[in-house]
């Protein structure tokens, strides 16, 4: 038994650290190779998922002719629409790896 709950929590440790590295480095190869380019706004839900309720949106951009799309973002004052225009900041290196910069932080 003991033996059990140390492997899971050297497992839960090691998945965090990870975790923790991977956005640490995504961070940094936005600084470094940070682009602005315009996206828009192409799909906004309202989520509820475990009482949290929130809006979340993604955007499209388009870099050397191919489509990105960002991740979820949490649009926190319900500001932006469907067919918005926003500043998406794309890594040169790895564009799929970018933010929208007028969505605060979450």
């Amino acid at each position: 038994m003991i033996i059990k709950l140390i492997v899971a929590l050297s497992t839960v440790i090691i998945l965090l650290s990870y975790l923790y590295c991977t956005q640490i480095k995504r961070e940094r190869d936005l600084k470094k190779y940070g682009q602005p380019i315009k996206g828009v706004v192409y799909k906004k839900w309202y989520d509820t998922y475990k009482n949290k309720s929130k809006w979340l949106l993604r955007c499209k951009y388009i870099v050397d002719g191919k489509i990105f799309s960002t991740y979820s973002e949490t649009d926190k004052e319900n500001k932006f629409k469907i067919g918005d225009t926003l500043t998406i900041i794309y890594s040169k290196r790895a564009h799929q790896n970018c933010i929208i910069k007028e969505l605060p932080e979450n």
